[in-house]
């Protein structure tokens, strides 16, 4: 079932087929009448529903009469996101199929096609157009179906008047630009988030799409945009050509223009190559939250700049150099949210002692003020990096590396590290956490197979977060499971009661004792519902190591131990009460 936006109407998903509809709609409009009985039209000759058996006959008239009693939700529905323009062209018999596209090495029947207008549109088309142009709210233009629009068809657009007045999302591809130039004339201010991807050898957005946005007049009006040009290689030897140079820098000359007239932009995600000119211009715009991927070894940006409102910053580079060289001269004064993103291509797996240093040391120096919330260290995707290092090849990274964040954050609510570095925390940390940002959430401290040896992460070190961070939801981290002597009975009677307490990530943390880690577990956190191995995406990585089966066993065993938990808690409440405490 789907739903639209703007109303409680559910919809089956079977509406959202035009051939399917179509014949729903023969199927409930134009019955056949023979001898003064009514047949349906699936039994004519030639119909698309002839075969069907009767139950699912059933079904489709029990749909049909929706679709006819609520013909406008289904509309509606039907409508609200398209991922072409040939639909709403073919409305008013506008459409004609030019052929699969040239240059591809596949078979013509599933090329991709191109498609174009037999003739120019009127304003007597515009009516008929409306009926369901006005119920787009999503264009996800595809570039398998692009249409091209002469020049005479755009110069005629305006006659049209608007066309897409509830248009607020364009997703489209680089090799649609009559497409888009026709969506930018005929939408009102309603537009707001635009996402233009490339399809070929291209590094940067062309600067014609930028002036067409421009030109249009709805840079204003934009609150979320994103340019991604996904064909990076050989991008330096390409700007070994003086030509190649100059179009460069024009589309960024034309990237900054254009952020200037963006004056409600909100929310920046930009996958292609900008220089410095660039990176200044951001600075001076109105962003809450940008996403900077350069696709490339990144530039180093050498002028200081502020960043003033940036509340939220992910930095995708291939290297911790290059994030660092990219960073090295900005401030941060308001920033809550900091993502710091490697490419594990060009990331060696287990990093450095100076890698760690790196990555705080620029946060530090970013982020001066006391408003970070979120910090993250992570890998683009884990499951590219199927490399292993042994033990003895890497330093293990000691808590030193991150303390200094401790004191300068004390509002922090998320850190999370996974990076594939080697860790070496201990207990004494953990408690050192609790202490300093008591309010945290959520803890990620990077549980993977890599290292084998021990951790130094016990569940007496689980007790202190749950006694300290009573907003503690998740953590994670390779944990030794050896019963710490006296944790017992150092805890009260029913356990922490930790109720926010939702996932513990164990890594390849190994178990010896079952019964005794689930009795020592549902005391620490007696609301827990979930033992994970590692968030979703490490399920793509080829470890050594493989999960305890014997955490499934612990999993089993909770439940148990929570009502054992409940008791002991209600028993202790009764004595209370009793001794009129």
């Amino acid at each position: 079932m789907t739903t639209t936006s703007d109303s409680d109407m559910a919809m089956h998903k079977i509406f959202l087929i035009p051939e399917l509809v179509s014949a729903i709609v023969d199927f409930v409009a134009t019955p056949v009448i023979v001898d003064d009985e009514v047949h349906m039209p699936m039994h004519r000759e030639g119909s698309p529903l002839t075969g069907m058996n009767e139950e699912s006959l059933t079904n489709l008239q029990s749909l049909s009469l929706t679709s006819k009693i609520f013909r406008e939700a289904c509309l509606d529905c039907m409508w609200h996101t398209q991922c072409t323009l040939i639909p709403l062209m073919r409305s008013v018999n506008a459409m004609a199929d030019a052929g699969p596209q040239e240059g591809h090495a596949i078979p013509a029947l599933i090329r991709p096609r191109r498609y174009k207008l037999d003739r120019s549109l009127t304003e007597e088309d515009a009516t008929t157009l409306l009926k369901y142009s006005s119920r787009i709210k999503e264009l996800r233009l595809f570039k398998h179906l692009v249409i091209d629009l002469d020049f005479a068809t755009l110069a005629a657009i305006d006659t049209l008047g608007i066309l897409l007045p509830a248009l607020h999302t364009v997703r489209v591809p680089m090799n649609s630009c009559s497409e888009l130039e026709f969506v930018l004339r005929t939408t009102a201010e309603s537009i707001e988030n635009l996402v233009i991807h490339s399809v070929a050898d291209v590094y940067w957005v062309p600067s014609e799409l930028l002036v067409m946005l421009s030109t249009t007049g709805k840079a204003p009006y934009l609150k979320h945009l994103r340019l991604k040009c996904w064909n990076i290689r050989g991008w330096e030897a390409q700007l070994e050509d003086p030509d190649m140079w100059v179009q460069y820098n024009l589309a960024n000359q034309t990237l900054s223009t254009f952020l200037r007239e963006a004056s409600h932009l909100e929310d920046l995600n930009l996958e292609v190559c900008i220089t410095e000119e660039v990176w200044q211009t951001i600075a001076e715009t109105p962003l809450k939250h940008l996403t900077l991927s350069p696709n490339i070894v990144s530039p180093a940006f050498v002028q200081p700049v502020t960043f003033g409102r940036l509340t939220s910053l992910q930095i995708i580079g291939w290297k911790v150099t290059d994030v660092v060289n990219m960073l090295q001269c900005a401030v941060f004064p308001v920033l809550q949210e900091l993502t710091l993103v490697l490419c594990p291509e060009y990331h060696p797996v287990g990093g450095s002692r100076d890698d760690a240093l790196a990555f705080t040391r620029l946060v530090l120096r970013c982020c001066p003020s006391t408003s970070l919330t979120h910090v993250k260290w992570t890998l683009l995707d884990y499951h590219y990096q199927r490399d292993h290092v042994s033990e003895s090849s890497r330093d293990r990274i000691l808590p030193d590396v991150i303390r200094p964040l401790l004191g300068r954050y004390p509002a922090l609510r998320s850190f999370h590290v996974s990076t594939l570095w080697p860790w070496d925390l201990d207990d004494a940390f953990l408690e050192e956490m609790a202490s300093a940002w008591p309010d945290i959430e959520h803890i990620y401290l990077d549980p993977c197979a890599l290292y084998p040896d021990g951790s130094r992460i016990t569940l007496a070190g689980l007790d202190v977060l749950s006694e300290r961070c009573p907003n503690l939801k998740s953590f994670g981290a390779n944990i030794e499971t050896t019963i710490p002597p006296g944790l017992r009975a150092e805890l009260p009677a029913g356990g922490r009661w930790n109720t926010t307490f939702q996932t513990l990530y164990l890594g390849h943390s190994d178990v010896n004792d079952v019964e005794a880690v689930a009795a020592s577990l549902s005391g620490i956190f007696p609301g827990l519902p979930e033992l994970a191995e590692y968030e979703a995406v490490w399920e793509k990585v080829n470890y050594v190591r493989v999960w305890d089966d014997n955490w499934d066993a612990v999993a089993g065993l909770m439940p148990l131990f929570v009502a054992v938990r409940r008791e002991e808690r209600s028993a202790s409440v009764r004595g209370q009460v009793q001794e009129g405490i």
